[in-house]
């Protein structure tokens, strides 16, 4: 019996994440995703250029309803967004996180742009993996804030 094999015809963009001295940045490393020529994991129907990522998330503020065994791993620095990020690149060899604003909601702190650009810059200094910048969900502070 022979193997019937799929070619598809799309192919995913490649996004590259972060950048390094190289390309005028200040990250350690750059993450590149995307590129794939076929459904994830059917890997002799087509190219898959990059390996899967996985970006630690850390919050702005501490999570108020995350169940206990998620939390647990970070309960010492949930309520240090820079201490958390950086839990997650030195103890855990996190290559990227995702960051969310979630404090700028305003059920969840209602902080405004500036404060939350003096964090972004902090943890730009602090950590030296590429981020991804989330915003907290509510359209109108998102728009301020990113």
């Amino acid at each position: 019996m022979e193997l019937f094999l799929e070619k598809w015809l799309g192919e995913i963009l490649t996004v590259s994440i972060g950048a390094t001295s190289e390309e005028a940045g200040t990250r350690t490393n750059l993450i590149k995703v995307g590129g794939q020529k076929t459904l994830p994991f059917l890997f002799l129907e087509g190219q898959i250029p990059y390996k899967p990522v996985i970006a630690f998330e850390i919050w702005d503020t501490a999570p108020l309803d995350w169940p206990e065994q998620l939390i647990k791993p970070y309960k010492d620095v949930a309520g240090n967004p820079l201490e958390w990020a950086e839990k997650c690149v030195k103890e855990f060899k996190a290559e990227l996180l995702f960051i969310r604003l979630q404090s700028v909601h305003p059920d969840f702190g209602d902080k405004g742009p500036d404060e939350e650009a003096k964090l972004i810059q902090q943890l730009l200094k602090r950590v030296k993996v590429p981020l991804i910048i989330c915003g907290c969900g509510d359209d109108t502070k998102d728009n301020l804030v990113l």
